[in-house]
């Protein structure tokens, strides 16, 4: 089960609480405690919604905005609180259950989701995620005029991607390089790629099978060739610091540069390898990125290129 599926059994707790309140037939005052639990639900996994700045809340639409988001939650529980009522009153079953044990299933709810989501690590998805569906919706694109179509591309690369989420972490390269190839026939590299990119996003919460299934494709020149642009280095920044995973990144992609020194072009510069490699200090990740740096600056056109 991964954490998407996770948070939601979890968020069902936060409904839970008002629902058994209800049908234990506590009485209206209630939903008042349920409320304040419910606006420290999205306080705390809706960070970004509320400003931390205290002269903003000095602002008569910020306030309203916080009144009335306050207001739609109160109506939620009274909601699910009545609902837990009328389903007491139908089948006549009214358990007998202490009043903070509701408040409790509520309240458990929070840390549990804080513990699977963390909002600031997550935004930078959320908005991804965002722009794909509207653009599947039919929304106009700011880009290009086949915008629609790659990310729908990309949306089912992903989906493509998730029995391969599921192999064991020690699954071998060449068995995670078949599954690649494999996918490779039935949906565009790119749009593979940019998948795999938001799979990172998860940081080092994304499976180790994962992390080394991106860096597999992004090492493989030529993919470098096909995708072009600076796609080795955007997975070089994008993948969670895992020496085992960059002491072979950078071995392929050493061996990609030795046999076509064009994919330089694709490669991260040498100082953002050389920050890697300091922050991997003692690792074989470290030997290995610091031959890359040496074959990068060797391979370099005599003009340079700006920072990857």
């Amino acid at each position: 089960m991964n954490r998407l599926r996770l948070l939601q059994v979890v968020s069902l707790l936060l409904y839970a609480g008002p629902l058994f309140a209800g049908l234990a037939d506590f009485g209206w005052e209630m939903v008042w405690p349920f409320a304040c639990i419910f606006l420290l639900w999205q306080i705390v996994l809706r960070p970004a919604d509320w400003p931390r700045d205290l002269r903003r809340w000095a602002e008569p639409r910020t306030l309203a905005a916080a009144i009335a988001r306050a207001a739609i939650l109160a109506v939620i529980v009274a909601l699910c609180f009545g609902v837990g009522r009328g389903l007491g009153g139908a089948v006549g079953f009214l358990p007998s259950i202490p009043p903070l044990a509701p408040l409790a299933l509520s309240l458990v709810s929070i840390p549990l989701a804080r513990l699977l989501w963390d909002p600031a690590k997550d935004a930078a998805l959320d908005q991804l995620l965002d722009r794909a569906i509207h653009d599947i919706k039919g929304m106009p694109a700011e880009a290009s005029p086949d915008a629609r179509h790659i990310s729908e591309a990309t949306v089912q690369a992903g989906r493509m991607l998730e029995p391969l989420s599921l192999m064991p972490d020690n699954t071998a390269d060449d068995t995670i390089l078949a599954h690649l190839r494999a996918m490779g026939r039935h949906v565009d590299d790119a749009r593979l790629r940019e998948a795999l990119l938001l799979r990172a996003a998860d940081g080092p919460d994304m499976p180790m099978v994962m992390q080394r299934a991106l860096m597999l494709h992004a090492s493989d020149g030529r993919l470098m060739e096909i995708i072009g642009g600076d796609n080795a280095a955007r997975a070089f920044h994008a993948l969670p610091e895992t020496p085992a995973v960059f002491e072979t990144f950078a071995h392929r992609m050493a061996a990609a540069l030795e046999q076509d020194p064009d994919v330089w072009w694709a490669m991260p510069s040498s100082k953002a390898m050389a920050e890697r490699a300091a922050r991997m200090r003692g690792t074989p990740a470290e030997a290995a990125l610091r031959d890359l740096i040496a074959l990068n600056d060797r391979l370099a056109p005599p003009d340079g290129a700006a920072p990857r």
